[in-house]
């Protein structure tokens, strides 16, 4: 990458500025804020793989989700039942979900993290209709459990289906 970086500085090098007649590079303010931008671009280019890497943060940890922590759920302080239980049921969907086996075949990967992921859209509409007064999110947690139900049954069929010897 340094060699990148090298080229990209001596490209910038040349291609700003102007020349004299006397055939002397005139270094302008323009070609001085041209180099900077073109090294800053670099270096923004040769540190965006170090930050895809990252393993992302999911579950109660979420530093910007409310209710991931005491007190920041947007009441006074105390959780309710029901944020207590949707967190509880994103902790267990996050576990189950961090716990499936990757086998390098998408199709298999896939089902095996959205048959956990549906699983936790299915308990947290039962949450939302244990707890919730919306008639509009009451009718929709009624539909996200039937749905999800259906999709895990089309999976785990899928799975039986196409299973190894």
């Amino acid at each position: 990458m340094t060699g990148l970086l090298s080229h990209i500085g001596a490209a910038s090098l040349m291609a700003v500025g102007f020349r004299t007649t006397t055939g002397r590079r005139k270094i302008t303010s323009m070609s001085i804020f041209r180099r900077c931008l073109t090294f800053a671009v670099a270096a923004a280019l040769m540190t965006a793989p170090a930050f895809a890497q990252e393993p992302a943060k999911i579950g109660p940890t979420m530093p910007n989700m409310p209710g991931t922590a005491a007190g920041q759920n947007g009441t006074s302080g105390a959780q309710s039942p029901a944020d207590r239980n949707m967190m509880a049921g994103m902790a267990k969907m996050n576990q189950a979900m961090s716990g499936a086996p990757m086998t390098g075949d998408p199709d298999r990967d896939f089902v095996a993290m959205m048959m956990p992921h549906h699983q936790g859209a299915i308990d947290m509409a039962q949450i939302e209709l244990q707890y919730g007064k919306d008639p509009t999110l009451r009718r929709m947690a009624k539909d996200i459990v039937a749905a999800q139900k259906k999709e895990i049954g089309e999976m785990q069929r899928w799975q039986e289906k196409t299973r190894s010897p």
